[in-house]
């Protein structure tokens, strides 16, 4: 009866691994290379460094549009659909992306 009532289907574990994968191979593993700065692996405490300021920006951008995407979780394609009706998720998206866009980089 209840056999394929899980919490985690198929379908709503691919964006999560998917953004996972994306920032620890892109951002993670070769940010200091794309964005041409110093590497904070070394470091021993102290200041924040860019390069996990650009990873933790990546993140919260990259979780943004994975909230844009969660929205449809039934194999619908179209994640814009009915979004104009949710002003609570607009306010709230809107909002993280402009404090996040808005927030200098150390």
């Amino acid at each position: 009866m209840y056999a394929d009532c899980r919490v985690c289907s198929d379908t709503s574990t691919h964006p999560p691994v998917s953004q996972s994968t994306a920032e620890c191979g892109c951002v993670v593993c070769t940010g200091e290379r794309l964005f041409d700065v110093d590497s904070g692996r070394e470091s021993t405490g102290g200041a924040p460094n860019q390069h996990f300021t650009i990873i933790f920006n990546a993140f919260v951008m990259m979780t943004l549009f994975n909230e844009m995407n969660a929205r449809k979780i039934h194999g619908q394609r179209n994640v814009f659909d009915g979004l104009g009706r949710n002003v609570v998720f607009i306010g709230i998206w809107v909002g993280t992306f402009l404090a996040q866009v808005t927030t200098p980089v150390l």
